[in-house]
């Protein structure tokens, strides 16, 4: 039951975003193109990466609640401390056939971003500085509130939940509810100079058939705590945006990263039409988490020398 299940997700996946298939009745816009606008809703539990407690693509519907148990039991013990509502915005992905998905990344085909070995290097400074938290500058952008999560690509997440689309004939507008950013992918093929650079990028899409294709650069990047490996403006990252149904999103992306990977990765969610408006979105209600951030560790580090040998 397993192996069947594992192969119709492939042949699916295969066929292009989410589990798109025979093309059903949807709504068109007046020149003809689907009509992506509304709001929509990703607040999937299943991670990027697949998680080591996973056998394999799909979890079956009655091992999915220990997974989930199994997930979040090892974020504790890794110092992870956010009380348990911060975990429980939302189900595990399904998958085509029954069972549930446990990655987003669909290709490699272990569900792992595939880093080569000078990436994981760096990967492993990054986060020991960032554990530090030496100053404010050691912790990322979105937790200092100086950036958010509405840039390309999309992802999903408790504060990434909601996106409302605007679509007109020569741009498409993109609101992330978190922090309320808003990203507009032009249609008319036209891009910026090189050295207008944003957090959200330059977004430039096409029609193909019924799939919208925009292929993504002149991203601003977030400044690295060591400094990065050359080469991130080398990164190609192409989107697919395509309706399975009048209320299911099919979206997909592919990112190829020579500096960074080893081999292209694709990543594929669904996102679901939903009648819930998107609020105004604070940062730690006055950004008092990073006061906070801070102080937690100078504590950390004065328990750590009470424990250290004479």
């Amino acid at each position: 039951m397993k192996t069947c299940m594992m192969m119709a997700v492939a042949i699916v996946l295969a066929t292009g975003p989410a589990h798109a298939q025979e093309q059903p009745s949807i709504p068109r816009t007046a020149a003809g193109h689907p009509d992506f606008q509304g709001v929509w809703d990703s607040r999937w539990r299943t991670p990027l990466e697949r998680p080591v407690d996973a056998d394999g693509p799909i979890v079956a519907a009655d091992k999915a609640d220990a997974l989930v148990a199994a997930m979040y039991d090892r974020l504790r013990a890794e110092g992870n401390q956010s009380p348990d509502e911060d975990f429980d915005f939302g189900p595990l992905m399904p998958a085509p056939g029954g069972g549930f998905r446990t990655s987003q990344i669909v290709e490699p085909a272990d569900g792992k971003r595939p880093l080569n070995q000078a990436a994981q290097d760096w990967a492993k400074v990054l986060r020991e500085r960032t554990e530090m938290a030496e100053g404010p500058e050691a912790r990322g952008l979105s937790e200092r509130c100086l950036r958010a999560a509405g840039g390309a690509p999309l992802a999903t997440g408790a504060d990434q939940a909601y996106r409302k689309i605007i679509q007109t004939p020569d741009h498409i507008a993109i609101w992330t509810e978190g922090l309320g950013d808003v990203r507009i992918i032009g249609m008319t093929g036209r891009t910026r100079p090189d050295a207008v650079v944003s957090w959200v990028g330059d977004s430039v899409g096409r029609w193909e058939g019924d799939v919208l294709v925009v292929e993504s650069s002149r991203v601003r990047y977030e400044p690295a705590r060591p400094a990065a490996l050359p080469g991130q403006p080398e990164r190609k990252l192409t989107e697919r945006f395509q309706l399975n149904s009048a209320d299911e999103l099919g979206y997909s992306y592919t990112m190829e990263d020579p500096v960074m990977f080893t081999a292209p990765m694709r990543v594929d969610f669904i996102l679901r039409r939903t009648t819930a408006g998107i609020y105004e979105s604070a940062c730690h209600e006055g950004n008092y988490g990073l006061a906070n951030i801070l102080r937690g560790a100078r504590f950390a580090e004065k328990q750590a020398t009470r424990k250290m040998p004479e």
